[in-house]
């Protein structure tokens, strides 16, 4: 489950890049190193922060909940601080709208080509049994 939210996120951290880049101006070039730490640390404080809630009649498990919940957080900040302090971190740029509209075109052409090869593999598979 925790491998396929983080090969989601880089999908639609490639997706939305041009987006990135237009709004903000920057890149993430460490996004795939920074999801594999925040994508089991955000899930695992979604459980803690429920549990947090659940345990609320019970306030010695729930300051132990909560000490996890800080610890947690902490350890991802950390992390996420570390790799954001790595050497070319972002990429700075400044695109246009028009560039933004072009590189969300290329996108659709390589899925669109993509999604084309896969259909070829299929029927050439469905014909050889």
């Amino acid at each position: 489950m925790v491998i396929g939210a983080i090969l989601g996120a880089d999908e639609f951290g490639f997706g939305t890049s041009p987006l990135v880049a237009y709004a903000f101006g920057s890149l993430p070039t460490y996004f795939l190193i920074s999801n594999l730490v925040a994508v089991p640390c955000a899930t695992l404080l979604l459980y803690l922060v429920v549990a947090l809630f659940l345990t609320t009649p019970l306030p010695v498990v729930q300051t132990v909940v909560a000490q996890m919940v800080v610890s947690v957080a902490k350890v991802m900040n950390e992390v996420l601080r570390w790799v954001s302090s790595l050497p070319c971190a972002t990429i700075e740029l400044h695109p246009t709208i028009l560039q933004t509209v072009l590189c969300y075109a290329l996108l659709l052409t390589i899925w669109a080509m993509g999604w084309r090869l896969q259909q070829r593999f299929q029927s050439s598979k469905n014909e050889l049994t």
